[in-house]
């Protein structure tokens, strides 16, 4: 059979000529509609991934790290703690350590100036080994001499970082270099605590109040953060 014969066959209805026609209007069609289809959108929601516009930033945090313990602390006596984070498959987003402590060994009596002095604890942050910088609002010493006291120092290694979600205008990739660590956070932590007696007014019972040191509380996370960042689409006409 001949290549004439079968191609009269495929179009010897008025059915196989409208399938035929319609099957190559599809062919054509198709590949203008795909290649052209961001035209048809509004701006805000054009189809590429890195195209500017408005975007809702969100985000999920992680714990990497933690760590606690307690140490009976002399007066005046420095403790130190340290730990180290190499890992940059990450984006950190802070490092926060709680000290706690409370007045529970002084013996003098009770009153408004002779009675249970509370000892002074300070902590500060060493960051000589750490790579990266401080954002500004990050807190890297603290000290308090309230009992019963919670201390919270927290170090920010994004910058502006906040966990409230919030649209940004401006391209995808340049939304989430904004919410990256820059690498900042890796290397050698080191933290030091000290505490200074307050052995109050008159004595107690004995010799002198006779408090030589106080327990100190510490409870330390270095948290990860996943960024969320989705296009606002705009349903209005």
């Amino acid at each position: 059979m001949s290549m004439d014969t079968i191609i009269a066959k495929w179009f010897s209805t008025r059915d196989q000529k409208m399938t035929w026609a319609i099957s190559i209007a599809f062919l054509l069609v198709f590949p203008l509609y795909f290649a052209n289809m961001a035209s048809f959108l509004p701006d805000d929601a054009r189809v590429s991934s890195d195209s500017s516009g408005k975007w809702t930033v969100s985000f999920e945090e992680s714990v990497e790290l933690e760590g606690s313990f307690s140490e009976m602390v002399d007066d005046g006596h420095i403790e130190e703690f340290d730990f180290s984070y190499v890992d940059t498959s990450t984006n950190l987003a802070y490092l926060e350590i709680t000290v706690s402590h409370d007045e529970t060994n002084e013996n003098a009596l009770a009153g408004p100036t002779i009675g249970a002095q509370c000892d002074e604890v300070s902590v500060t942050v060493n960051m000589v080994g750490v790579e990266g910088y401080i954002e500004s609002d990050s807190t890297t010493d603290s000290t308090s001499s309230s009992c019963p006291s919670e201390q919270i120092l927290r170090i920010y290694l994004i910058h502006n970082y906040t966990t409230e979600a919030h649209e940004m205008d401006g391209k995808k990739s340049e939304i989430i270099a904004h919410h990256s660590d820059n690498g900042t956070g890796r290397g050698d932590w080191a933290f030091e605590f000290e505490l200074s007696v307050n052995r109050g007014g008159p004595p107690g019972p004995g010799p002198n109040n006779q408090d030589n040191g106080e327990q100190v509380n510490v409870e330390w996370q270095l948290v990860s953060v996943e960024v969320s960042v989705v296009p606002v689409i705009n349903t209005e006409v």
